[in-house]
């Protein structure tokens, strides 16, 4: 394969843009800060806070999907897969770099330096590869004849030997991302306006590091009562050095000879405390990027409840400027002019600006319920993969398009489909339980088995019990966070497949949250209840047999992690979904409701198969038992006024 076209050698008269610059460059000569330290931008590179500022804005750049799109008639995009720049930029932009490297090392280009170059190699007329240009090498020039702007490369370039003049190239040759520019042409280079400020910074670092290998000492003053050759002078000097200087070899006794006496040289404490100095240069490296100073390790000002808007807005005023450079460059350097109507590249940035799980849900619900998402649409967002029928936008029966006329109301949905809709919403939503059952499921392993070691490898079983008590207390609010969002969101869904049965309005009503509110609380009650329940059982058999109730919890929650979240999954997206049915026809004035077990149900469902109850009332009241040939009785501990009625029953609720 051919490396890079170089275009052929020019000889003429071409003034430089940038010669000051360039003369100081090509010479290898460094600019003197008021710190005394000579910066460059390789050099500031080696400055933490440079260099993770450099870094954060360049991963992220390159971490990002960068997608071609073609687009739709009238409006609207779809991803333009067979184009020829959609591999280039989204895959690999050279057979020697994938798009991460290139657009990373790009991006560092232009954040240290101001300006990242590519060279554009071209066939039949289309871009087929870029190839990276280090910027200390190029230079934009002015043609004096025609005034047309190319780039001089000063050898030796890259992937190829040139001859020792360089190499020009034309405009429309080079790709090129800038910071910002004074003359639109040559690129500002942060490091050489922050200059002084990562001058001190490095300096602050040298001094710490000299501080420290002297023992965080100044200095102190040998005093001889004789004089000394320079012979004597550089024995003892070297020798007390050897043996006092640095960390390691601090706090050591001294052996003075010949009546000599140590002197320290003293220093005001705020002299030696320079971190506070340090700390503020991260902060002007953080304002230098507009980057949130939590991004580059400065934590001070970062809390819990806030560091999540710091993240979003740094994707707003920190990243999203970058991006839309790379997207103005790719549109007017990549791709011609004709076609810039219908194709253009786009970073896709929604996974950096997702919010915490409740906001996300929330979101999604109204979205689904307005009619402008699909659940399904919802689940590609989510990572999830598509389900059979839900790609279907529901509309709430109280709203139309405007000027139309509202549509006739149905007549009222079979008992098929009504069911049906139920359970493609529990197999849409039964991943979401699952993930957030494994997640409290992984947090109760980890902390009980921790106390577990600490209080039962003493046979300590009351401590035991006792710090168990105090972990579920506070375990309560871990699992509301964590599977109150899903609940809450799987509620409005179902509330809107049912509200469709029985004709009545879309929304969730209040009435229906404060009902999800007692039901999430329930749902809080019975897992901690059989969490403890379990633990305590299995620690009290295991102190019982003399055996290892550390090894027993730990076999027990690894049981648990292979079972218990699918177990939860399948049970309370029927359960949850059976019990906002019957509580959305309720709200909507149904007075009646049905029991309807599936085809080839136990003895037992099918023994309430089409019973009728009032909406509020139970199927079998608490106590009771429900007896069928074939099945042993089943006497419940509470009343059942919904399906399931117990493991792996299929029932469901139809209107009466």
């Amino acid at each position: 394969m051919r490396i890079p076209l170089w275009t052929a050698w020019r000889e003429r008269r071409a003034w430089q843009l940038n010669a000051a610059t360039s003369v100081l460059a090509n010479a290898g000569l460094q600019i003197q800060t008021a710190s005394g330290v000579s910066v460059t931008e390789k050099k500031a590179l080696t400055y933490i806070p440079v260099l993770a500022a450099s870094r954060v804005i360049a991963e992220d750049v390159a971490s990002l999907p960068l997608i071609t799109y073609r687009r739709l008639d009238p409006r609207g995009k779809e991803r333009a897969t067979s184009h020829p720049l959609y591999q280039l930029l989204h895959t690999q932009p050279n057979p020697e770099q994938d798009s991460f490297m290139f657009r990373s090392l790009l991006q560092l280009h232009a954040a240290a330096w101001g300006g990242g170059y590519a060279e554009i190699e071209t066939q039949d007329g289309w871009p087929v590869a870029l190839w990276p240009i280090p910027p200390w090498r190029i230079e934009p020039r002015r043609d004096t004849r025609s005034g047309e702007l190319y780039y001089h490369v000063a050898s030796p370039a890259i992937n190829e030997v040139s001859q020792e003049q360089g190499v020009d190239l034309w405009r429309w040759q080079v790709f090129r991302v800038f910071w910002l520019s004074l003359d639109g042409v040559t690129p500002i280079s942060p490091v050489g306006f922050a200059r002084e400020a990562i001058g001190l910074g490095l300096a602050l670092a040298e001094f710490g590091g000299r501080f420290f290998s002297n023992d965080a000492r100044p200095g102190f003053i040998l005093e001889h009562p004789g004089s000394l050759s320079d012979d004597a002078y550089k024995r003892i000097r070297g020798t007390f050095e050897q043996r006092h200087q640095g960390l390691s070899r601090s706090h050591r006794v001294a052996l003075l000879e010949e009546g000599m006496k140590l002197h320290e040289v003293g220093i005001p404490p705020e002299d030696a405390q320079f971190l506070e100095t340090r700390k503020f240069q991260r902060t002007d490296i953080a304002s230098l990027y507009r980057m949130p100073p939590h991004k580059i390790g400065d934590l001070e000002r970062a809390t819990f409840t806030n560091i999540e808007q710091q993240a979003i807005e740094y994707v707003v005023d920190c990243l999203r400027p970058w991006l839309v450079r790379w997207e103005q460059a790719i549109l007017t350097q990549l791709i011609p002019r004709e076609q810039r109507a219908g194709i253009f590249a786009e970073f896709l940035v929604d996974g950096l600006l997702r919010g915490d799980t409740p906001s996300r849900y929330a979101a999604y619900a109204t979205a689904i319920n307005s009619g402008w998402m699909s659940r399904n649409d919802v689940r590609v967002l989510e990572n999830l993969n598509p389900v059979d029928g839900l790609d279907e936008f529901l509309i709430p029966l109280n709203m139309v398009g405007a000027g139309g006329a509202p549509p006739a109301l149905p007549s009222g949905r079979s008992e098929q489909r009504s069911v049906a809709g139920r359970r493609r919403l529990a197999g849409a939503y039964r991943d979401l339980f699952i993930q957030a059952a494994a997640r409290i499921v992984r947090r109760e392993k980890v902390d009980v088995l921790k106390l577990a070691e600490a209080q039962l490898g003493k046979r300590n079983g009351t401590s035991f019990a006792e710090g168990l008590d105090e972990f579920f207390a506070e375990h309560e609010d871990f699992v509301r966070r964590e599977m109150g969002p899903v609940l809450l969101s799987y509620a409005e869904a179902v509330h809107a497949e049912a509200s469709g049965d029985v004709r009545a309005e879309g929304g969730l009503p209040p009435e229906l949250e404060v009902f999800m509110a007692a039901y999430l609380a329930g749902f809080i009650n019975r897992w901690i209840g059989s969490s403890r329940g379990q633990i305590l059982s299995v620690t009290g058999v295991a102190l019982a047999q003399a055996g290892d109730p550390v090894a027993s919890l730990a076999d027990r929650f690894t049981e648990w992690l292979a079972t218990r979240p699918e177990k939860t999954a399948t049970w309370e997206t029927h359960q949850a979904g059976e019990a906002v049915t019957s509580e959305t026809w309720r709200l909507a004035g149904v007075r009646e409701k049905v029991w309807s077990a599936n085809a080839g149900a136990c003895p037992l469902c099918s023994e309430l198969d089409g019973q009728t109850v009032e909406i509020s009332k139970f199927f079998v009241g608490e106590g009771q038992s429900v007896e069928a040939d074939g099945a042993e009785p089943l006497t419940t501990d509470m009343g059942i006024g919904h399906p399931p009625l117990h493991d792996g029953c299929e029932c469901s609720l139809v209107p009466g």
